[in-house]
């Protein structure tokens, strides 16, 4: 027979030979008669009452019902948050987890682990520049590169090109003069060259021998082009000829046609003579 009283019980055991008594205390999270649980908070209380003899992590006072205070968590809200918890440094009073975003640098629950190379920002979540020279790695709260810059940028995360004219590291280096466009940023490669100079950075001079077979070359060209044009020409004039010839032939054939005609030709001599006799009378009507 089990008999409960305030935070204890006594259990009466009768046997044939013996008769026993034990004594005990409710069980761990129960209070009162036994059957009624320690509060919410609490892992544990009285036996005889509700007071909590220990609080969960993250909650004070007698019936564990106050939270830790802002910046603190953990049983008896001994730890303090992680300082790389960017919600003013607040955090579950529970777990220690960071509420909000992680500071600049760091990521995780707690916010206590760095970035890894190659990633810098809240929660990590950027990446540093693939010009940064130093393995591209940079630095976790910024993003400036840890080290030079690789050839061809400027800047503190290595994302401007070097200015017109220049190239190389820290662009410290000058274009060839005989680039006829700028250079490239990273290794001063141009084309095309100035006349008169080849190779990548157009540093080096056409051999002498090289200038005079381009030199003929270029004479050949024009001369073949004089000598095209001026055979159009000739063609013209001779076409010019030929279509006049042909036109003098046609009015000469015309005119030897007319003279062909005797009867035609004395009509038109007789009414040319009238013509010329009727003008001499009208002018000297008194001659007579």
């Amino acid at each position: 027979m089990k008999v409960f009283f305030s935070g204890y019980y006594m259990v009466f055991r009768l046997h044939w030979f013996y008769f026993g008594i034990t004594l005990g205390m409710c069980e761990y999270g129960y209070f009162g008669k036994c059957y009624n649980q320690c509060l919410t908070n609490c892992k544990s209380c009285y036996s005889d009452s509700c007071v909590c003899l220990l609080c969960k992590s993250g909650y004070l006072g007698q019936y564990c019902t106050e939270a830790c205070r802002k910046g603190m968590w953990g049983e008896q809200c001994k730890n303090y948050c992680s300082p790389n918890c960017d919600s003013n440094k607040r955090c579950n009073v529970t777990t220690g987890d960071c509420l909000g975003d992680c500071r600049a640098g760091f990521y995780g629950p707690k916010c206590e682990t760095k970035c890894k190379i190659g990633t810098w920002g809240k929660n990590c979540l950027s990446n540093c520049s693939p010009n940064c020279d130093s393995n591209q790695s940079c630095d976790i709260l910024t993003g400036d590169c840890l080290g030079a810059c690789k050839a061809g940028y400027l800047g503190p995360q290595c994302q401007t090109l070097c200015p017109p004219g220049l190239y190389g590291l820290d662009c410290q280096d000058n274009c060839s003069e005989n680039c006829l466009h700028p250079c490239d940023s990273t290794d001063g490669h141009c084309s095309p060259c100035r006349p008169g100079y080849e190779g990548e950075s157009c540093q080096k001079a056409v051999p002498l021998r090289r200038k005079e077979e381009t030199s003929n070359s270029f004479n050949f060209v024009h001369f073949g082009i004089g000598v095209a044009s001026l055979a159009v020409a000739v063609a013209i004039v001779f076409g010019i000829l030929v279509l006049r010839r042909s036109l003098l032939g046609r009015r000469r054939t015309r005119v030897c046609n007319i003279y062909n005609q005797p009867d035609v030709i004395s009509s038109d001599m007789n009414q040319y003579v009238n013509n010329q006799n009727q003008s001499e009378l009208e002018e000297h009507p008194y001659q007579n």
